[in-house]
This record gives C-alpha cells, sequence and structure tokens, in this order.
C-alpha cells in the first residue's frame, strides 16, 4: 500500500488499496461537482475530519470562499477507516505529564479542551442520518499488569476540577462487568465519549459543506505549493491555483516529497484493525461486552477494541512498519492472537475484515495546529487519538488563519519539533516496537 515516508507521489484514489469493514457497510459521499477554481480564498488540502471542520468554520464564521481538494475520496484516510473511538484525549501525554510539563492550570484547560471536542463533534452530527450510529458511551481504560493499578488510580482525582468525568472501577468490578476480559487489574471509565460509524461521520461533514457552498474535489493531488508575490502558488495534477491561505490537514498521509520541511515533524506509522464475524448473544454475555463501551488498555503498544451495532467485534493495534509489508497475513494473525489472549472465551473467532491506515506520530506525542510558514498552516501529530481532536483542531486551524486567538494551550502554540536524522525515523520505530513488547 502508499507509504508517505517511502513513495515520492500518492496514488490518485489510494483509499482503493484498502477494503475496510466500514467501506463495505457504507459507501462513498457522492458530493457535488465543480469546476476546479483558479482561484479562492483558502486552499484545504485533505478531505478528512481536520479538513472539512475548518472549511465548514472558514463558511460559517469567516464567510470564506474554501476549496477542499483530495487525493482519494472524501475521508480517504483514516477519516473513513478508524475504530469509531470518539475520545476526550489526543497525542499520547497524560494528565501528569502535562501537570509536569505546563502547571495545573495548562493541564486542566488541556482536558477542559478536550471534553469541548467531544462536543464538538456531537454538534456537527446533528440531523445525521442513522447510519451514523452515533452513541454516548463510556471510555475505559484499563490496566493490563496489577502493578499499574495504584497508579491509575492515583489519576483519577485529578480530573475533579475538568469538563471529564473520572470514576474508579476496581478489579472486581472491572471483573463483574466484564468477565471475560482477562488482564484488567482495574482501571478509569472516563465521560464524555461517543462512539460512530466514522466513514458515516466523514460524510455528514461533506454533506454540510455542500449546503455551504464549500467546493469539495476528490482525486486532485497537491505536487507542491511555492509563496506567490500576493498569494500562495499550489501546482495539482489539474492546473495551478491561487488562494489567501493554505491549510495542511493530510495528517499521516503526505507524501515527504511535497512537503520535506513540514514531513519530517512526524512519523507515519500504521495502525491496524480487524473486524470478526458476528458474535453470539452467548458470547456477548461471556465477555460482559456492551455497545456502550470502548475499550482500551495501558500497553505502551497498545490494544483497543468495542462491539459494533451488528455484534461484531473491532480489535486494533499496531501494524507493519512499511508499507509494502501492510498485507503480510502475520500482522492479522497477531492482531487476532492478541485478541484471544484479551478475551480467552472468543477463541473460535477470525477475522472477517482486515486493513490499515497512516496515522501522524509527532516526537513529543503532543499534536500542533500551526503556522508552518507565512499564509501556510497545519494541523497534524494526533498519534491515532483523532476523532474528537482533530475534528476541534479543523475549526482552530481555520480560526489560527483567519488570525483569532486560539486558547493559550501547548498544542496551539508554536510548531512540531523536527525528528533529529529524520532519514532513520523507521529505525528508531523498530527499536521502539521492540521495546514496547518487552515491557508489555
Amino acid at each position: 500500500m502508499f507509504d508517505p515516508v517511502r513513495d515520492k507521489s500518492i496514488p490518485l484514489a489510494h483509499e482503493q488499496q484498502v477494503l475496510s469493514y466500514w467501506s463495505a457497510i457504507q459507501p462513498d459521499y457522492q458530493h457535488e461537482r465543480h469546476a476546479l477554481p483558479r482561484q479562492c480564498d483558502v486552499l484545504i488540502v485533505g478531505a478528512g475530519y481536520t479538513g472539512l471542520n475548518a472549511a465548514i468554520t472558514l463558511a460559517q464564521d469567516f464567510q470564506q470562499h474554501s476549496v477542499v481538494i483530495d487525493a482519494g475520496a472524501i475521508g480517504a484516510g483514516c477519516s473513513s477507516r478508524n475504530a469509531g473511538f470518539v475520545l476526550p484525549g489526543t497525542g499520547r501525554l497524560s494528565f501528569q505529564d502535562y501537570q509536569r510539563q505546563f502547571g495545573n492550570d495548562v493541564a486542566r484547560a488541556v482536558q477542559n479542551e478536550f471534553a469541548k471536542s467531544v462536543e464538538h463533534v456531537k454538534d456537527q452530527c446533528k440531523n445525521a442520518p442513522t447510519s451514523l450510529h452515533l452513541s454516548s458511551t463510556r471510555y475505559l481504560k484499563l490496566a493490563h499488569k496489577r502493578n499499574l493499578s495504584k497508579k491509575l488510580e492515583q489519576q483519577v482525582s485529578l480530573y475533579q476540577d475538568t469538563l471529564l468525568q473520572a470514576e474508579w472501577l476496581s478489579p472486581n468490578e472491572i471483573n463483574a462487568q466484564l468477565p471475560g476480559v482477562k488482564h484488567a487489574y482495574g482501571g478509569i471509565a472516563f465521560t464524555p465519549a461517543m462512539s460512530l460509524n466514522p466513514k458515516a461521520y466523514v460524510n455528514q461533514l461533506a454533506r454540510t459543506c455542500d449546503q455551504l457552498g464549500v467546493h469539495l474535489h476528490s482525486q486532485i493531488v497537491m505536487l507542491r505549493y511555492e509563496q506567490g508575490l500576493h498569494d500562495m502558488v499550489v501546482h495539482t495534477n489539474q492546473g495551478i491555483i491561487h488562494a489567501r491561505k493554505l491549510l495542511l490537514c493530510t495528517n499521516g498521509y503526505m507524501p515527504f516529497t511535497v512537503a520535506p520541511t513540514l514531513t519530517r515533524k512526524h512519523l507515519p506509522v500504521l495502525s491496524s484493525v480487524l473486524v470478526t464475524e458476528p458474535l453470539s448473544a452467548a458470547q456477548i454475555e461471556q465477555v460482559g461486552f456492551s455497545q456502550h463501551d470502548l475499550i482500551m488498555d495501558t500497553r505502551k503498544l497498545k490494544y483497543y477494541y468495542r462491539l459494533l451495532p451488528d455484534n461484531r467485534l473491532l480489535f486494533g493495534g499496531r501494524g507493519a512498519i512499511t508499507g509494502n509489508k501492510a498485507e503480510n497475513p502475520k500482522y492479522t494473525e497477531h492482531l487476532l492472537a492478541a485478541l484471544k489472549q484479551s478475551l480467552p472465551a472468543l477463541q473460535d473467532l477470525n477475522a472477517a475484515f482486515r486493513w490499515q491506515g497512516w496515522i501522524s506520530v509527532s516526537l513529543d506525542s503532543m499534536p500542533r495546529v500551526f503556522e508552518h510558514e507565512r499564509n501556510v498552516h497545519a494541523a497534524m501529530g494526533y498519534c491515532g487519538a483523532g476523532i474528537a481532536f482533530s475534528s476541534l483542531a479543523g475549526k482552530r486551524i481555520a480560526e489560527q488563519a483567519m488570525e483569532k486567538n486560539l486558547p493559550p494551550l501547548p498544542f496551539y502554540q508554536g510548531s512540531l519539533p523536527n525528528f533529529p536524522l529524520p532519514a532513520f525515523r523507521r529505525l528508531g520505530q523498530w527499536g521502539y516496537y521492540q521495546y514496547g513488547r518487552w515491557v508489555d
């Protein structure tokens, strides 16, 4: 499959390289067709959650004429193939990490911004079709080792003065509620959180864009951009577009040749997902599954899972390191083995669907919304926890481009740091995976 670190260009309709469960049950959105303009107020590259939310904000709040282009279909990247977890968080930093680096007040303000990101998604889903399957849930973070239980429990009190609710569940309570989950030594139940059909959500955003007069263009590839005398000059496979502002909202999917000074600031990482055949009522009861739970563990290389509306089990984790190894069946076999180890009652399950997608990992485990250069803004580095925050980041990047002050939070202040020796990022990733497996 396409590899943004190795491949010089992104293929048209690259989403067709991947058959996910979501694409099997949800058709592509057929957006209104427009001639590609030669000039616009704002050009947005990437028709996913960030890009479409940015376009909506620009139209509703700033009356800007924006154009959104994507090399694939609408939501071709992770916006149409993720797990559907709408979580109050992003990146890989804990509350305590923010406390240590930025102090108590900033740490609490960050959690409040995360809570707002969930509400933002809820607002964008008003009047959405039933296929969205939007449901309020709780996010369960489970200690996978006994020696992590106390440390996790101590985090609960930190959330008292925030918009998030955190409830400690003892090992006995976890066992009573989820008797089929092995290696769960207590956990935190976070709200607000939601689950949804990710492809239906990106379709809903595109529908809103159409209603607002935003021009959406699929199978348009940005080849390069440059600073003109009075505007940005963007070269595409269908000609040149002039724009006053350029928003780069591709997250993990920007080829390294298009914007090398930007792509060295993150590491595209493959996340791997499988979906099983439907579980029986007896299997669901054995495990204690509810469609109102989104579950993730505390591993360095995390596993996450949820019960889908049709009673299939979605289970995800890390995949291959390079795109040319993505389809190797050993990664699905490893994920299926992890599922059965985590849920011993489900030994007979098989993967009915399996797929991968590129997430964007930042060096310091924190995303950014930033001005990359004059009139060029970017949002990236969500580290795989992206539906809620990447949606709010779309609103924030639009506000930043329109020179509105953003909340004084770390991920809105300054650029992503560069990876040192970016040519060796993949070697470092391999080393981290070995370390993570040993620790876990």
